[in-house]
């Protein structure tokens, strides 16, 4: 996470662990739907989590294995 910031980005959505193709998809493209209309990543972020947990996307993808290993990093 460090390297990005020193290369001068501002924020980071990473994943704490090694994540599944399929819910990754799901995931990326319901945060960027999110994000175009919060335009705001922690809004995206916790709605997209929201959604997994409340099955939206299925009750496979409401175990946290799914939609808990993203985070959020950004620099001040």
């Amino acid at each position: 996470i460090q390297a990005f910031f020193n290369s001068g980005a501002q924020s980071v959505l990473s994943t704490l662990w090694p994540i599944e193709d399929t819910s990754a998809k799901i995931f990326m493209e319901n945060f960027y739907k999110n994000y175009s209309i919060s335009n705001n990543f922690s809004d995206a972020l916790y709605k997209t989590k929201l959604s997994f947990i409340n099955g939206y996307f299925g009750q496979k993808y409401r175990h946290p294995y799914y939609w808990s290993p993203y985070v959020y990093f950004y620099t001040k």
